[in-house]
């Protein structure tokens, strides 16, 4: 018997008490009517609310991750999330920005986009629904960027999201109780396959430098992050779409972007941790070209964030001198022309807002307890589109419940904290939420 059918004895006693009553008033043919009239009301009700009982004790798991998606299985019963992990009493007494933050994910209300900073009027190139993470590593180097992925695909619920892994069977293995714990409406969109570098390169500005080993003179130990800044470029030139670091946590669906770079210092120095590119789009061969050009495999950077800056400056200077505070190119090695070329317009630069709100200079920010930070929270969810962590800065240091890290990552992927639990994600063992 289903726990419908479990219902049905309580029902049709209640409907036989009430058949008893309406005889009992036969005599009086006024109040019989009425009666029957608010008995049969409150039948209704009576089944309605058993009705309702049942769903709200089936509830999808989807139901409690807001607009992040819509979806529901109605073969999954499993209740395992609530839509907000704080007392009411609590969320009362929390500021507009906190409360906002966490308010957000209650709702099917879909996010609101970021305004370009800075964009060209033409009509851009539609691009793909994908969105790329890379892993080169050959085991998970970090419980928490299953974060990234759960939140990435909570918020942008129509992107295929795709792993490529330097050892996809061991990283598949890595998320196979997260996978267990999402809805099969989100996890069938998280797909993991094997990096094939060859194939990527094929054909790209970065073929003859990775073929003729070059980058092998140069430090070994920043051989992956180098290779990295390569991949990005070269995946989003064979496939097109979005393209993340496994240290951004996802905040607002990223459909509204194209053609798009940000800043991570206002006005003075780009990102590539966050990209989005159809295929084939001529700034990204512009970019896999300087990248070879100019490689230096011993100095931070010069592969990653200074790619961008160089590459922008040197081939749209209109563009650069909106953009950039200073958009002279440092160590020019070709004329920089005296007009933007074609590939130039519909290239958006936003803000720092969108993906690195918190600086690299202001890490610490990350710790805070956030319930003194409700301002940021509130511009998160209005202006950010994601929220990038800076691994390399979150290595030693434990996280507090309650920092601004932690409701972050409690409200963007709480199936990600309950599955690995606190401990693996680096949080303080014995803090309590609140």
């Amino acid at each position: 018997m289903s726990q419908s059918d479990t219902s049905l004895p309580d029902a049709r006693a209640h409907s036989q008490l009430t058949l008893r009553m309406c005889g009992f008033l036969h005599t009086n043919r006024l109040v019989t009517i009425l009666f029957t009239l608010t008995a049969v009301i409150s039948l209704s009700l009576y089944n309605l609310g058993l009705g309702n009982a049942t769903s709200r004790s089936h509830a999808h798991p989807a139901d409690y991750y807001g607009p992040r998606t819509s979806f529901r299985d109605s073969n999954e019963i499993v209740q395992r999330y609530p839509a907000i992990d704080i007392a009411a009493d609590k969320l009362a007494a929390l500021q507009q920005g906190c409360s906002e933050f966490l308010l957000a994910n209650t709702t099917q209300k879909p996010a609101t986009g970021v305004a370009p900073a800075y964009t060209s009027p033409i009509t851009l190139p539609e691009v793909p629904k994908n969105l790329f993470f890379l892993h080169i590593f050959p085991t998970l180097e970090h419980p928490r960027y299953l974060c990234a992925i759960e939140a990435a695909a909570q918020v942008n619920p129509n992107h295929r999201i795709t792993i490529l892994a330097e050892n996809a069977s061991s990283f598949e293995l890595s998320i196979t109780s997260l996978r267990a714990a999402l809805p099969r409406s989100v996890s069938a969109r998280i797909q993991t396959r094997q990096l094939d570098i060859a194939s990527y390169l094929e054909g790209t500005p970065l073929e003859p430098w990775y073929a003729n080993g070059v980058y092998k003179n140069y430090r070994a130990d920043w051989h992956k992050i180098n290779f990295g800044d390569a991949l990005r470029l070269a995946v989003l030139w064979n496939e097109g779409g979005t393209y993340l670091d496994l240290d951004i946590i996802s905040i607002n669906p990223v459909d509204p972007l194209s053609r798009m770079m940000s800043f991570q210092l206002e006005g003075e120095g780009l990102n590539g941790a966050a990209l989005v590119f159809p295929p084939k789009d001529p700034f990204l061969w512009n970019l896999m070209d300087e990248y070879v050009r100019g490689y230096d495999g011993n100095h931070w950077g010069i592969q990653g964030p200074y790619l961008l800056d160089r590459t922008v400056k040197s081939i749209c200077p209109t563009l650069a001198s909106t953009a950039f505070k200073s958009p002279a190119v440092a160590e020019q090695q070709a004329p920089v022309p005296t007009k933007d070329p074609a590939q130039c317009t519909g290239l958006t630069i936003l803000s720092t807002s969108a993906f690195y709100p918190i600086s690299y200079h202001t890490a610490d920010t990350f710790f805070a307890p956030y319930i003194g930070e409700c301002s940021l929270l509130g511009r998160l969810r209005t202006d950010s589109y994601g929220l990038h962590w800076w691994n390399a800065l979150f290595k030693k240091d434990p996280l507090d419940y309650d920092s601004i890290m932690g409701r972050v990552m409690r409200s963007q992927c709480l199936a990600t904290v309950d599955t690995l639990g606190l401990e693996r994600l680096g949080f303080k063992v014995g803090t309590s939420p609140a």
